[in-house]
């Protein structure tokens, strides 16, 4: 018997990291024998608009910030994202989801996506946030929140072009103003236990109480009025390694309290 699923999910279209070590060709056409336009560097952020399946390979068509400026242009084309049948991925998506200011002087809000759009507001350090979605504007990692105003991610240095071949370059001082919530295995600390709801609003039925100590594998973030909350699909009580299925939101953290510990990845 087949379960309710889902089987399938879309690759996401937005901001990914080059994650391969020996980088990736940027070529013309979806084509994979499409004449080389560019290559990327590990490390290097761009912007994938538009997503094909080329045999084993789903390929990206990507935008990059290279000439020093704002332009996307000048290197655009396609990349290989991942290989369907081995699953190993060329570059990983900048996450969706809660995200936590850190950057000392706080991080600044605007109406629209440039850096240089109307002011909205500032986050103080330690605020959450539900990123919604990702791209590269004024070359820098900027991400759509949830209740509005776009925020600068990561911003880094600017690449600059070669001879021939556009040779992208890692960024060697990449600068994080807002860190993902990273999903995985958390640890209940909240003395009294925590209450898992059946949606991601805090005032949906509860499912289930968990004890204190119990582990829960967290796989979705979200914040939910200022406050960080993770979906979880199983648990393992102190002192049993039987793994429990349960699938609900659970309170993890805000910004000057902690329900959960991260255990790891």
């Amino acid at each position: 018997d087949e379960d309710s699923g889902p089987w399938t999910s879309p690759v996401a279209l937005g901001v990914y990291r080059v994650s391969f070590s020996r980088g990736l060709p940027i070529r013309k056409s979806s084509e994979r024998d499409s004449p080389v336009v560019g290559l990327l560097e590990r490390g290097q952020y761009v912007e994938v608009v538009e997503t094909q399946v080329k045999g084993d390979r789903v390929r990206a068509r990507c935008l990059v910030s290279s000439d020093g400026g704002d332009s996307m242009s000048s290197a655009n084309g396609w990349i290989s994202l991942f290989n369907a049948v081995t699953g190993s991925s060329g570059a990983s998506a900048v996450p969706l989801g809660a995200y936590v200011a850190v950057a000392e002087s706080g991080c600044t809000v605007t109406d629209g996506g440039s850096i240089t759009s109307k002011v909205r507001e500032t986050l103080a350090r330690g605020s959450c946030v539900k990123i919604v979605a990702t791209r590269i504007e004024d070359g820098e990692v900027r991400g759509l929140i949830a209740t509005g105003g776009h925020v600068t991610l990561i911003s880094s240095e600017k690449a600059s072009a070669t001879k021939g071949i556009q040779r992208i370059q890692e960024a060697d001082q990449a600068t994080h103003h807002l860190m993902p919530v990273p999903c995985g295995i958390y640890q209940i600390i909240y003395p009294n236990g925590l209450a898992v709801s059946a949606g991601v609003e805090e005032d949906t039925p509860v499912t289930i109480k968990l004890d204190v100590e119990t582990r829960i594998q967290v796989v979705e973030t979200s914040v939910e009025n200022g406050r960080v909350r993770g979906r979880i699909v199983s648990y393992v009580v102190k002192n049993d390694k039987r793994k429990k299925l349960e699938n609900g939101w659970i309170d993890l953290f805000e910004s000057s309290r902690r329900w959960c510990k991260f255990a790891f990845a």
